[in-house]
């Protein structure tokens, strides 16, 4: 057992310049099997008639891969926000997995159907480099939401001895007014590597067969510069299983997540270039919106800022983007998708149908703490299910006012409309059954 684990681990390090730092067997082991604890599929392509069953599950099922960051997170929940230099008595403190990609592959492992693959890749310390404890605490958690984790990157620190930890983030909730503050460390951790990330994307891609399975491969944009290689890679992959035989490729989607306000609008662009989704935040959108629109853009009465400034991304987009979405708190969220051509179509920019969905009226904010993944989440579902974007946008709104109004993650499914996601995964179960 002990020889088993430790050979997960050595497969999870992949290259030799991965190796594992001087650690306690029954640490490496331990860790190996937590990241471990739910396999791979068996792909199914050469399933025979005695297994056909398998192979129709496979074919309804979709395999959803969330690649970026998971953190510490520790909540303080405040009366009101401290001012500098003050003492105050937190109402209570919550310690909990976090991150933008685990929590989002969290809660789309509540919303697909049970059978569904959910696979969160990103970085950890590798086992002895001073935070096993942190790890332990994290894939315990992604996996007790059924996430699978074996596409965990576990890193060395750079120098002999050195230290890196589970990124960290101290959350300040507001009970005055609802709002939080996040200071966040990354601990010295880098983002997933290119390589690991290449390597284990053709894992993926040949895990699901040659069946025209529902896939999904969203990216978490943090840092801009290994992000991009990431996309471009994903693309390519997904460019090249297209061409194959049967075209399998065609129910596989690729999304990224642009939120830092750090990302310019011609970085935004590249991974725009690459995505056939993508996720604009509203603080990004409003940052860059004088860039976008112009210094002399009058407001349209009939047309929010938010889908204005996706008209201006939309006009500029490459032939992959089908979708752009931006969310707008309290308002609703937006996205325009892009129609099918047809005689009397106007200029590219204009082929873009836009949707809208209010959000849910919440009268008291209880955590609004991965309310932005969690919506991601249900955009992604509903999706990846065959879903129009406007029933995604319902879907999400919904669950994302659920987790405002309620601690932790647990639970949310039961906000999706009957008629949306869950309705349609009902369907693509009787088509294959």
């Amino acid at each position: 057992m002990l020889a088993t684990a430790l050979a997960c681990t050595a497969a999870l390090h992949g290259p030799s310049h991965h190796r594992t730092p001087v650690a306690s067997r029954a640490a490496v082991s331990h860790i190996a099997a937590i990241a471990t604890a739910l396999p791979p599929r068996v792909p199914t392509e050469t399933i025979d008639g005695a297994n056909r069953a398998l192979e129709y599950a496979a074919r309804r099922s979709p395999m959803i891969l969330v690649v970026g960051g998971v953190y510490i997170d520790e909540l303080h929940a405040m009366p009101g926000f401290p001012t500098e230099d003050s003492q105050q008595q937190a109402i209570s403190v919550t310690r909990r997995r976090g991150g933008n990609a685990a929590t989002t592959s969290c809660v789309v492992a509540q919303l697909a159907p049970p059978d569904a693959t959910v696979q969160w890749m990103g970085t950890l310390p590798a086992p002895g480099a001073g935070d096993d404890s942190g790890v332990e605490f994290v894939l315990s958690s992604l996996n007790d939401h059924g996430v699978d984790t074996a596409l965990t990157e576990l890193v060395t620190p750079p120098t002999p001895g050195g230290f890196l930890g589970v990124p960290t983030a101290t959350i300040i909730l507001s009970a005055a007014t609802g709002s939080r503050t996040i200071i966040s460390s990354r601990r010295g951790l880098a983002e997933v590597s290119p390589a690991w990330f290449s390597s284990k994307l053709t894992e993926v891609l040949a895990s699901s067969g040659s069946l025209v399975r529902p896939g999904w491969i969203h990216l978490e944009t943090r840092e801009y510069s290994s992000v991009v290689q990431l996309a471009r890679h994903a693309r390519e992959a997904l460019t090249a299983r297209a061409s194959g035989p049967g075209s399998a490729a065609a129910a596989w989607k690729l999304s990224v997540e642009i939120e830092e306000v750090g990302v310019s609008v011609a970085e935004a662009l590249e991974l725009c270039a690459c995505a056939d989704v993508a996720f604009f935040s509203r603080d990004w959108a409003k940052k860059h919106a004088a860039e976008l629109l112009g210094a002399d853009d009058a407001a349209d009465g009939d047309e929010h800022e938010a889908l204005r400034l996706l008209r201006q991304l939309a006009s500029r987009v490459g032939p992959h983007a089908s979708t752009l979405v931006c969310a707008w708190g309290a308002q609703g969220a937006f996205a325009l998708a892009r129609s099918e051509p047809t005689r009397s179509s106007g200029p590219a920019s204009q082929r873009w149908e836009p949707a809208f969905e209010p959000a849910v009226p919440v009268e008291h904010v209880v955590d609004s703490t991965g309310a932005g993944d969690s919506f991601n989440a249900g955009v992604i579902t509903a999706l990846a299910a065959g879903c129009p974007v406007s029933v995604a946008l319902r879907d999400a709104c919904a669950v994302a006012g659920q987790k405002v109004q309620q601690d932790g993650f647990y639970g949310l499914a039961e906000a999706l409309p009957a008629d949306g996601s869950r309705a349609r995964w009902a369907v693509l179960d009787g088509i294959y059954a």
